[in-house]
């Protein structure tokens, strides 16, 4: 059964923010849906069960904060103190929710909240408090992903003030990592790298092949060597790192830089070349 076939079964479905009395709800990709009581026989709701995402588990706590990120209620679970989010995607999850809760935590040893936005979409919130130190999420996501067997992808908010304004953010922020990752091949992104991660949208596309273009020259249609310059400036000129990445010797990585610096006469050493240069390679991606 697809959504549209729901639809033209069940004409009173609609999509809500919160559950109505007297409907059966479920979610879609995410999406809230209700259907009056009266329109379901139980068989009905058994395939609308089947054919619906997954209930995800959340405590009691973690269902007031996500009513509030997600504007479903203006009452604040803490009052003038800070938070950190930090999206995690989750590309190859095969366990349970609550299994894969309980498996970060260990990892963690700290206090953190799980809101789980879909069932590969999970946000970390941590309450910065008192002496409380943030997760150093750049020091262990490589063990992280290998630990838990995953293809994890972060990207991880500055303090945030809890006010008013933060539910504008948190959606701001879900939605700018859904763009962030498709830019990137980093595991872990920080609020500041979507400036440039997503410069090249303001640009029209004549406009991104002509910077393109007039940067990367005749360097543009070898996809290779493309991959192997931005991988090696994505890990701030250290060869070697870019090296493992790519899973290729150092000196092949090398003398496609020499290569690179031959074709277009950029040096990314330079940090004015290495700028251009990235934002080049992010425009005729």
């Amino acid at each position: 059964m697809d959504f549209q076939k729901l639809v033209e079964l069940f004409p009173n479905l609609k999509r809500v923010h919160s559950e109505p009395k007297h409907s059966f709800t479920f979610r879609i990709q995410g999406q809230l849906y209700a259907i009056p009581e009266k329109d379901l026989t139980y068989d009905y709701k058994q395939i609308i069960k089947a054919f619906a995402d997954h209930e995800l588990i959340h405590t009691n706590e973690e269902k007031n904060w996500l009513d509030f990120l997600n504007g479903l209620s203006s009452e604040r679970p803490i009052q003038g103190q800070n938070i950190r989010l930090t999206i995690m995607q989750i590309q190859n999850n095969s366990e349970q929710q609550d299994t894969l809760k309980e498996s970060i935590s260990l990892l963690l040893n700290k206090s953190v909240l799980f809101l789980w936005e879909k069932p590969n979409l999970l946000v970390l919130l941590e309450s910065l408090c008192g002496d409380y130190e943030p997760i150093p999420f750049e020091e262990i996501i490589d063990v992280m992903s290998d630990d838990l067997d995953l293809n994890l992808r972060l990207m991880i908010s500055n303090p945030l003030k809890v006010d008013e304004k933060t539910p504008e953010f948190y959606k701001w922020f879900i939605d700018t990592a859904d763009k962030v990752f498709t830019k990137t091949s980093k595991r872990l992104v920080k609020q500041g790298d979507a400036l440039i991660l997503l410069l090249p949208e303001k640009y029209t596309f004549g406009e991104r092949e002509y910077f393109g273009q007039s940067i990367l020259q005749n360097s543009s249609d070898d996809e290779d060597l493309i991959k192997t310059i931005k991988t090696v400036i994505e890990h701030q000129g250290n060869v070697t790192a870019a090296a493992k990445t790519l899973y290729m010797h150092r000196n092949s990585v090398q003398y496609r830089l020499d290569k690179f610096q031959e074709l277009t006469g950029h040096d990314i050493k330079n940090f004015n070349d290495m700028l251009n240069v990235y934002l080049a390679i992010q425009l005729i991606e």
